[in-house]
């Protein structure tokens, strides 16, 4: 089965429910569902259609396990245990790309700066991290050339399951937000701040900050997806309103 994405393309429908079909209908780089039965070594299947599998990492077996989809429009999902992480293929960003991070998360308690989605090899290729503070908030951060930090101000660590996206797009001015956060399809905070991405390739990782499994998740991951575009504020509640669909 297939679908027409809003550039015009039939993508396949990579998962069951209406939910799915609203990702896919805004064509992302990649799609993880994370359906599996994790342990290392184990593909994360790429649901775009682009053939973007990740790999489960984990320092032991109970590095992460099985969970139940977030929401009904999701059937399954992994906890995350402060130890997994899945490397993703590597990313290529152009001068001034535009990005989108989007996941659903379940978490009770953080660490500290515990990682969703990870784009930071802390050496030469850092680009991005969008985590959950210890007090609890979303952040996103852009690296290089210079850090720029937004931080949101709802409190994600409630317990209860979220659809949270960070969008960067350099091509707006900086009173009109170049880096934005969401939470349940509404926007939470935006930076007011100057700021663009050095162009090169960037190591996303689910679940950590690295492909060495620094600043490792703990809570529930599921529906995870990279955007080589700056999602709108329309699109990002058309997904939180299709969460439920099936």
């Amino acid at each position: 089965m297939s679908l027409l994405s809003a550039h015009g393309a039939m993508l396949p429908l990579g998962g069951s429910g209406g939910y799915a079909a609203a990702v896919l209908a805004d064509a992302p780089w990649g799609y993880w569902k994370l359906n599996e039965s994790p342990a290392e070594g184990v593909a994360a299947a790429d649901a775009s259609g682009n053939g973007r599998n990740g790999t489960y990492r984990g320092v032991a077996v109970t590095a992460y396990a099985a969970a139940s989809g977030l929401f009904a429009g999701s059937s399954a999902a992994i906890q995350f245990k402060n130890a997994g992480y899945i490397a993703c293929p590597t990313l290529t960003l152009a001068s001034a790309q535009k990005f989108t991070l989007e996941c659903m998360v379940k978490a009770s308690s953080i660490v500290t700066n515990e990682n969703m989605i990870g784009g930071d090899d802390a050496g030469s290729n850092r680009r991005w991290q969008f985590r959950i503070t210890s007090a609890g908030k979303l952040e996103f951060l852009t690296i290089t050339p210079s850090t720029v930090s937004v931080v949101g101000a709802a409190t994600i660590t409630d317990g209860n399951a979220h659809l949270v996206h960070a969008v960067f797009d350099p091509s707006l001015s900086a009173a009109s937000g170049i880096c934005k956060i969401y939470v349940d399809g509404a926007l939470d905070t935006s930076s007011t701040s100057s700021n663009s991405i050095t162009a090169g390739t960037a190591f996303p990782i689910v679940g950590a900050r690295t492909g060495a499994g620094s600043n490792p998740f703990t809570g529930i991951l599921d529906e995870v997806a990279i955007y080589t575009t700056a999602l709108s504020a329309a699109q990002i509640a058309a997904h939180w309103a299709a969460r439920n669909a099936s």
